[in-house]
Formats: C-alpha cells, sequence, structure tokens
C-alpha cells in the first residue's frame, strides 16, 4: 500500500529510493461550526479572515438557547479581547447570521473555520509584523499583538507570517484548543 499524503517539512523519501522536498503546506485543518445572531439584537457577519472564539455563556436565538440546541464546543462567536482563551481559529468564508426585525428573532449560520496551517489575508491591526504571536483585540473578530493584561490568559492564537497591509496578513495558526 502506498502513501497517499504526508504532511510535514523539509524533505522526505519518495518511494522509488530517493528523496524529493515535501512541497505541502503546514497542513490546514478546516472545521464547521455554528454561529449565531442574538434574538433582540442585530445580524452579524462573519467576515473572511476573522477570528472566532468558542461560545460558552447562554444565547437565545429564535426563542431558544443555542447552547442546549447544539451544545459547548460546536457554537463561536467574534473574538475579542475577553474570550482569549477561548480563541479557536479565522473563519475562512464569510457568512452572516440574519436578524429578523418584524419578529425580533436572531438566526443560526454555519461558519466555516480554520483552526491550524497557512492563512492568507487575516483581519489584523496594522501594527502586526511578521514572527509575533497574535492574540485576540477589543475589535470584533481582529488579532493584534499584544495580549491581555492577564498573564494567565495570554495563550496565542498564531503567529504573522507578514508585516500587515491595510489590517491583513499572512498568519499560521496554532490551533490553541487542539481541535
Amino acid at each position: 500500500m502506498s502513501v497517499s499524503k504526508i504532511d510535514g517539512i523539509g524533505t522526505r523519501k519518495d518511494g522509488s529510493g530517493g528523496e524529493s522536498v515535501n512541497t505541502s503546506v503546514h497542513p490546514k485543518k478546516i472545521i464547521r461550526m455554528m454561529g449565531f445572531s442574538t434574538d433582540g439584537a442585530a445580524a452579524v457577519t462573519y467576515t473572511k479572515g476573522d477570528a472566532v472564539a468558542l461560545q460558552i455563556a447562554s444565547a437565545t436565538v429564535n426563542g431558544t438557547d443555542i447552547l442546549t440546541t447544539y451544545g459547548i464546543g460546536n457554537v463561536v462567536k467574534l473574538a475579542t479581547d475577553l474570550t482569549e482563551l477561548l480563541c479557536l481559529g479565522v473563519v475562512t468564508e464569510t457568512a452572516e447570521a440574519k436578524y429578523n426585525s418584524t419578529s425580533a428573532k436572531g438566526s443560526e449560520v454555519i461558519v466555516s473555520v480554520q483552526i491550524s496551517g497557512v492563512f492568507e489575508k487575516a483581519n489584523v491591526t496594522t501594527s502586526t509584523s511578521v514572527g509575533l504571536q497574535l492574540f485576540p483585540s477589543g475589535t470584533d473578530g481582529r488579532l493584534i499583538l499584544s495580549a491581555s493584561s492577564d498573564p494567565d490568559t495570554n495563550k496565542p492564537l498564531a503567529i504573522a507570517l507578514a508585516n500587515a497591509a491595510s489590517n491583513s496578513c499572512k498568519i499560521i495558526l496554532l490551533n490553541p484548543l487542539s481541535y
């Protein structure tokens, strides 16, 4: 039986006695999670490149608690500096959880989240520099260089692989929750 894919860096045996360069980029892992907008609030847009975190507090969506419906660990929200330890990854496709103003009801949406590997054009602050750790910021979905003031929660989500340009840069995600 032959190996169909080898993840990693450097060179590897090519199966015919030689070695070849491993051209695969650090393996990407993408998972699907539930995003939401709450009853009585506004629509929420999960934009490609935004950082997301696990939702662990009760939130009413269409008259029901979303955690009762999907369970803890299956629901995300836009990351902020208050969600540093729960930060999961970045959105790979823009999705909107709509809000019905007539019935004052929120909605759910499936959100694709990349949790490891290289990601192009992540939402970052303009001061982001190559090689530095990135953490959630005070702006929903945006990553920043500085961690919160609490050393117990300083867990980076990613490392910048380029300097930021127009609040965007190439990053490598660290899969901090080991999903």
